[in-house]
């Protein structure tokens, strides 16, 4: 089992974050994978709005995300403290995969003509592709297939273009 560190906001509305970092933890462990969200135990015992307390927290997190496997990112908005992890994770060449690259690539699947089973294996193996890349590499992919040349993921269907496709 990977270790994944989860990467997301906790400023702001704390609670709602607290609540996203959970629904991805979830989805790290349906993956098979163990998911390290410290902002998620941390804020048990550290107050994040009193600075000594938070800046506790962003170190012992960083310990935490030098013994993962892999850094996934989550959001669409990269707040200064998850800046600061990604920054770390590019520094000592560890895997950064963008989650929200992902779910716009399988937006981006054909789903004309095609069983929900079709549908889930293509999802899941270009999860899977995505998955094994590079950061770069899901880059390439993601802007590739905006202009249908995407190797990821079957064609893409004109009507699916710009929605979020989901379970």
């Amino acid at each position: 089992m990977k270790k994944i560190f989860v990467c997301s906001p906790l400023r702001g509305d704390i609670k709602e974050n607290i609540n996203k970092a959970k629904g991805y933890s979830k989805r790290i462990v349906s993956r098979g994978h163990i998911p390290i969200t410290p902002h998620i135990y941390f804020t048990q015992f550290l107050d994040d709005t009193i600075e000594a307390e938070r800046n506790m927290g962003r170190k012992m997190g960083m310990e935490l995300l030098r013994l993962c496997d892999e850094l996934w990112v989550f959001g669409d908005k990269i707040t200064e403290g998850m800046k600061k992890e990604i920054d770390y994770c590019k520094k000592i060449k560890k895997k950064i995969i963008y989650i929200e690259n992902m779910k716009k690539l399988i937006s981006l699947i054909s789903t004309e003509g095609k069983t929900k089973k079709q549908i889930k294996n293509e999802m899941k193996e270009a999860w899977q592709k995505f998955e094994k890349s590079s950061e770069k590499e899901q880059e390439k992919a993601f802007y590739d297939l905006l202009s249908g040349q995407g190797s990821f993921l079957p064609p893409i269907g004109k009507h699916n273009q710009g929605k979020l496709f989901t379970k």
